[in-house]
């Protein structure tokens, strides 16, 4: 069976993953397998392990098994198995995921690219209503925050979920020494949301506007534009915001004219290949007209043949031969020299 630990990115996944190692002793997997944030002694402290051969085989396996496989996940559902889906701050989640892209993968991505969703695994609010978790069958809901804060009471919520019992030793979290390891991913790892010189006020204003009803279903409060923002010039402020709207535009359209190219080219090859049917079509057309016309020739030779026969045959059963043969027959089963 797969208890699938599911979450926007970002949003505590990992610190889930070290605390079912850590204090259940249950190594977990990925569906992304082999991640460099996981490798050497940062795998060690988090439980990470890789699956071997592909993917469909290790999740058929691992899907019909009895024991139980956790496994990572950040896109939507591909079943109705156990879940444990953790939920973080819209704002801290895509903040972090921001970072995450800037520092660690040496991405462009911007904030306004992150709020809006144009990224592969969508955008935070979305992402959640896929899930559905609230409502979902065998579906655990941990807010990344309370697992920050009263790690004891979630641990026993999820072994009450699973249900295991195991306990391997008193829980420590390592999240220091995984920061030592890789700051780069391990940034801060906070359970309050406080704006840095990259969330400004119109990104605050984006925000929200995309995704206040899940922030505010999920008990997340706004804070005042006035004054928990750093007093900064409202005209460099919404310079820099116009400059992020004009890269993404451009990068949408670097983006789009490259898949109108690639379009382009799937259609003339689509077209060749399309000219290419034609011709082996026309091809075989021409030799089955060739065929039928042979076979229509074959068809009259055979007809007219038959023709001969039946001529022939109404010629011999006319003859005065064929007569007395009759009356010969007849006369022989008169006096009885015949039993047919």
């Amino acid at each position: 069976m797969i208890v699938w630990l599911a979450s926007y990115p970002r949003s505590g996944n990992t610190f889930l993953r070290t605390v079912l190692y850590q204090y259940f002793g249950f190594k977990t997997y990925s569906i992304f397998n082999r991640e460099k944030e996981h490798f050497g002694q940062v795998g060690e402290l988090t439980g990470h392990i890789e699956y071997e051969n592909s993917w469909e085989e290790f999740y058929t396996n691992a899907s019909g098994s009895k024991d139980i496989y956790f496994v990572k996940t950040h896109f939507e559902p591909l079943d109705e198995q156990p879940c444990i889906f953790i939920v973080r701050d819209g704002r801290m989640a895509i903040l972090s995921y921001f970072y995450y892209h800037k520092d660690f993968i040496q991405s462009d991505s911007s904030l306004l690219e992150l709020i809006v969703g144009d990224d592969v695994f969508g955008d935070w609010s979305s992402y959640f209503y896929k899930y559905n978790p609230f409502h979902r069958n065998k579906t655990l809901v941990i807010k990344y925050e309370n697992l920050l804060s009263n790690t004891e009471v979630e641990m026993e919520n999820i072994s009450n979920f699973i249900p295991i019992k195991k306990q391997v030793k008193q829980w420590v979290n390592p999240f220091s020494k995984l920061q030592e390891i890789e700051p780069s991913f391990f940034r801060r790892g906070c359970k309050e949301w406080k704006p840095d010189p990259y969330w400004t006020k119109p990104i605050e204003q984006l925000f929200w506007k995309k995704h206040s009803e899940l922030m505010h279903n999920l008990g997340y409060t706004s804070l005042n534009p006035e004054t928990d923002f750093p007093d900064t010039s409202e005209s460099l402020v919404s310079e820099s915001f116009s400059e992020q709207i004009i890269k993404w535009i451009d990068k949408k359209e670097v983006t789009l004219a490259k898949e109108r190219q690639q379009y382009q080219q799937q259609l003339q090859q689509a077209e060749v290949l399309l000219q290419e049917k034609e011709v082996i079509l026309a091809k075989e057309r021409q030799q089955y007209q060739q065929q039928l016309q042979q076979a229509e020739v074959l068809l009259q030779e055979k007809e007219l043949q038959i023709k001969q026969i039946q001529a022939e045959l109404s010629g011999v059963e006319s003859s005065k031969f064929w007569k007395l043969r009759t009356q010969w027959f007849k006369l022989k089963k008169m006096i009885g020299l015949t039993v047919n």
